[in-house]
Parts: structure tokens; C-alpha cells; sequence
């Protein structure tokens, strides 16, 4: 995990010196560079499972700065939109942030080789993860699923740094 980590640290120091002139603008800007950058990764690598090698580095920056800068440019829409136009009188669909976590876990669940792996990559990585994010922070979860995300929530971490040696 500590290759991951070291990708994060490094696109947030950068994002620290440059958020100042960081305008959505240029964010979509460097969105799209990303987007160019795990495209070639994808192509270059055959999956998105990049970055811990020094062979592979160069398409973990690709992964981190897409992700980072997609992350980044969803905050800049919700504060400008806040929730959905209406949201008073909005009601979200019954179980959709509910729905969509099943799609997730159903995703890491298809076991795709080849060009099936690449597709499932490039789906989750620029569509299926922001999603979640998006909708995560635009949809109330219901009452007595909160306990159960709170602990997910505290257990992630610790999961992610010993997936790998348990595995």
C-alpha cells in the first residue's frame, strides 16, 4: 500500500502549491490529460492494477491525477449545486446509492481477463467511481444503514493496508 500512499501524498502537495490557480477550467483541463494518461496506461499495462512497480509508475501518476482531479472537480459541482435542483421537494430513488454499491461489488466480482479487463477498468475507474462518490454525497443514506456505513467507513482503511499480505 505504501506505493498508493506515496501517489496520494504527492497529488496533494501538488494540489496544495497549485489550488489557488486551479479554476474549474483548468481542472477539467487536467481531468481530461488524466483521462489520456489511463487510456494510454490501459492500453499500455492491459488493466488499471498500475503504479507499484517502477515499470508501471508512470500509469500510476495517470490513475492518481484522473481520480484526484475527478474527485477535486465533483466538490467544485456540489458546492456551486449543492443537491439536485428542487432537492426540497426532490426525492431520490428508494435504495439508488444502495443499488449503485451493489453494482460495485458486483464489479470487483466479474472475473475479466484480456480486453473484458480493460473495458471492467476503464468502466469503474471513470464511470462506476465517481458515481459513487457523486452520489454518496448527494444522497441521504437511510436512517438504519448509517451505522453500518460508519463502520465500513472505519474499518476501510485497515482493510486496505492488509488486503495485500492477507491475499
Amino acid at each position: 500500500a505504501a506505493w498508493s500512499l506515496m501517489f496520494e501524498m504527492l497529488v496533494n502537495l501538488i494540489y496544495a502549491g497549485i489550488c489557488i490557480a486551479l479554476t474549474p477550467r483548468r481542472l477539467r483541463w487536467v481531468m481530461v490529460i488524466g483521462v489520456v494518461g489511463v487510456l494510454a496506461s490501459v492500453g499500455t499495462f492491459g488493466s488499471l492494477d498500475v503504479g507499484m512497480t517502477s515499470r508501471t509508475l508512470g500509469g500510476g501518476l495517470a490513475r492518481v491525477v484522473m481520480s484526484f482531479s475527478v474527485g477535486i472537480y465533483l466538490h467544485h459541482l456540489y458546492r456551486r449545486y449543492g443537491a439536485p435542483p428542487g432537492a426540497r421537494s426532490w426525492r431520490r430513488p428508494r435504495g439508488a446509492f444502495e443499488a449503485v454499491l451493489v453494482l460495485l461489488v458486483c464489479a470487483f466480482l466479474v472475473p475479466a481477463r484480456g480486453w473484458e479487463r480493460q473495458a471492467m477498468d476503464l468502466f469503474c475507474v471513470l464511470l462506476l467511481f465517481p458515481l459513487v462518490i457523486w452520489l454518496g454525497a448527494q444522497l441521504p443514506s437511510p436512517r438504519r444503514l448509517r451505522p453500518l456505513y460508519a463502520q465500513a467507513g472505519r474499518l476501510s482503511y485497515s482493510i486496505y493496508i492488509l488486503h495485500a499480505p492477507l491475499v
